[in-house]
This record gives C-alpha cells, structure tokens and sequence, in this order.
C-alpha cells in the first residue's frame, strides 16, 4: 500500500506540474515536416483516478494534441463521398454537384511520399489500393487551378 501511495503522489507532482511525462519500459518521440509521432512501450495495465481538480490516468502514452487550422473550402457544394475506407481492395470515390470541373487526385503515402496522381474524370472514380502496403495514406482532391476540395486520411488493411 506503502508502494501504491508513493506511485499515486509522484504521478500527482507530474500532473500538478502540467507536463504530460511518462514512465516507461521504453518509448520514443519523432518528427518531421509532414508527422510527429510520440509512443511508448511497455505499459499494460490502464486505471484512471479523479477528484475535483486532477484525472490521473495509468497505463496509455496521452500526447498532447491542438487543431491549428480548419481549411473551408469556398466550393462548399461539391460533396465527396470515399468508401470503403478501411479498405483492402478498391477504394470508391463518389462526387456530387462538381458541375463538370476538372478535379484531379493525388495520394500520398504517410511519409509524403506522392504515389499516384490522377485527374477525375467522371461522378465515381476508383482507386485500386491492392497493390499498396498495410498503413495510413492521405489523399488530397485539388481543382483544376490547384485549390484543394479536400483532404482524407485513408486506412490500408
């Protein structure tokens, strides 16, 4: 009990600190222009404490994250639609009021890799992802004058 006491008021000095430290078997942070990445190892049991003023919660790495901006598009109407998404064969992209723009795609691996970039030619375009490796791909939707329409994050089975 001794023990559990003395974890429990550490992992309050940290909190009360408002720095988001953890102990772990093992653990890493990486980062370039296009990710940033924290993880941890090591950590298999979960609980969470509270009270009025501290959450204390054990067991998963909680990096700290903040929206910097949301894009709106000012071509609002246009409506894409992509399925299945997970996927593991073919990933369908359905699109409603473009009104015959010229829109081109572009796919991207999650290191920024660009993999493929295709004009739309009609409502539904499909993207065949068989041949792509289990991860997380981000495709861009630009038109014609290079304004992007959207952005997604794709998930390979």
């Amino acid at each position: 009990m001794l023990r559990f006491n003395l974890i429990l008021l550490a992992a309050l000095t940290v909190v009360s600190q408002n720095n988001q430290d953890v102990i772990s078997a093992t653990g890493n942070h990486f980062e370039n222009s296009n990710l940033k990445i924290d993880y941890t190892v090591g950590e298999t049991v979960i609980s969470t404490i509270s009270n009025d003023n501290i959450i204390l919660t054990q067991g998963f790495h909680q990096p700290k994250y903040e929206i910097t901006s949301i894009k709106k598009s000012e071509y609002l109407n246009i409506k894409f639609k992509l399925f299945p998404n997970p996927t593991s064969d073919v990933l369908n992209i359905a699109i409603e009021n473009a009104d015959n723009q010229d829109l081109f795609i572009e796919l991207y691996d999650i290191s920024g890799t660009l993999l493929l970039k295709k004009r739309i030619i009609n409502s539904t375009q499909n993207i065949d992802m068989k041949n792509y490796s289990s991860s997380i791909y981000i495709l861009h939707i630009f038109n014609k004058n290079g304004v992007e329409l959207g952005s997604y994050k794709i998930l390979k089975r």
